[in-house]
């Protein structure tokens, strides 16, 4: 039997996405799955490096690396109007962003590449929430400070403000 490795994130979609296979819902003759449970940027940092057989990745991601993966079918979770956000503490407006440190969840997400598009003066983000090292209070500090890029709803504060780029 052929051990396989997947990786996926751990939220919603994802799991919901891979459970059948996970879980042994689906029947795979002759081969078994190695699961790896890491954030988008991590896969898709892994993917880069052939690391894992079958992965979630972004479609940022996937333009690079067409090449080694195949898109599947059915499982993406990109749709018009429904991202990405920017999280911020304060009163945000879509203006205001071009003048504002934006944390993004990684170089290769898709997440950041929309905001490339919406502003390609951001092709040097400060912070890659990805890389964000909790025991460095100067990374920490800049972290807390600053606008944060997301493409899921993840955050629980209602006090946050957010921006959807269209």
């Amino acid at each position: 039997m052929r051990t396989l490795s997947l990786g996926y994130s751990p939220c919603p979609n994802d799991t919901f996405i891979f459970y059948a296979l996970v879980h042994k819902r689906i029947p795979l003759e002759g081969f078994s799955l190695a699961e790896r449970l890491e954030d988008v940027e991590t896969l898709n940092r892994m993917a880069t490096r052939n690391a894992l057989d079958i992965t979630k990745i972004s479609f940022h991601a996937f333009a690079h690396l067409r090449g080694q993966y195949a898109l599947l079918r059915s499982g993406g979770a990109m749709g018009k109007g429904c991202g990405p956000l920017v999280v911020a503490r304060d009163e945000a407006v879509k203006s205001d962003l071009r003048r504002r440190r934006i944390a993004i969840p990684g170089n290769l997400t898709t997440a950041f590449l929309l905001l490339r598009l919406y502003d390609v003066t951001k092709s040097e983000v400060e912070l890659d929430i990805a890389s964000v090292d909790e025991s460095d209070p100067e990374q920490v500090r800049l972290f807390r400070t600053a606008q944060v890029l997301t493409d899921q709803l993840i955050y629980a504060d209602s006090y946050l403000s957010t921006v959807i780029l269209r």
